[in-house]
């Protein structure tokens, strides 16, 4: 169902989805300069796990690393525009880059995007029966409601968020299910000073 990459490692088939909007909002909140998209993907194909696609109900594969930030994301548009075809061109075997509108109304109201097409990259990767790792790059409290509802039984499950901002529900969530959390802090290896953007070419 789920198609290799170029990727090398252990038979631990993996995917990584990241909210970019929690990521970036939250380090820069906590004054601790910005998250190094690159490094960070850099660093996990490094790691030994086996990065594969998912495959969606209408058929489409989606690359192992998927990225979604909102168009809000930074002023410059034209910078926005060289950082995800530098990425592309990088990792381009690895990376799948989803730019989202901002907020959409629901019953409920205003709902944001990238929430709604994380939450549904991580109910694609938990029904992937090939699927045994998964790796959620964000703290948001909001993503335990996939893991609860569809279950996560022979999955590995992986938080990685910002000190400090790591919802306590999810974080129980995990941990009371074998799961891991790892925390982006100061000084981590990764992380930027702070920049117009939270994504850096240079």
């Amino acid at each position: 169902m789920s198609r290799k990459n170029e990727g090398k490692g252990h038979d631990n088939p993996t995917v990584v989805i990241i909210d970019g909007d929690n990521i970036a909002y939250c380090l820069l909140g906590k004054g601790l300069g910005v998250w190094d998209l690159k490094a960070f993907v850099r660093n996990f194909l490094e790691n030994g796990d086996k990065l594969v696609g998912i495959r969606n109900r209408s058929g489409d594969v989606y690359r192992p690393v998927m990225y979604v930030v909102s168009e809000k994301f930074g002023d410059d548009k034209q910078f926005q525009k060289q950082e995800f075809k530098w990425l592309d061109r990088k990792f381009g075997s690895f990376l799948e880059i989803f730019v989202v509108p901002p907020k959409t109304k629901n019953n409920e109201g205003l709902v944001s995007c990238t929430d709604a097409q994380v939450i549904s990259l991580i109910s694609i990767a938990l029904f992937d029966s090939e699927i045994r790792k998964i790796i959620i790059v964000s703290g948001d409290g909001d993503f335990r409601i996939p893991l609860g509802t569809i279950g996560i039984e022979g999955k590995q499950i992986m938080v990685v968020g910002v000190e400090g901002t790591i919802s306590g529900e999810l974080t129980s969530f995990v941990k009371g299910h074998g799961g891991e959390v790892e925390v982006i802090e100061a000084g981590m290896p990764g992380l930027r000073k702070n920049k117009k953007n939270s994504l850096s070419h240079k």
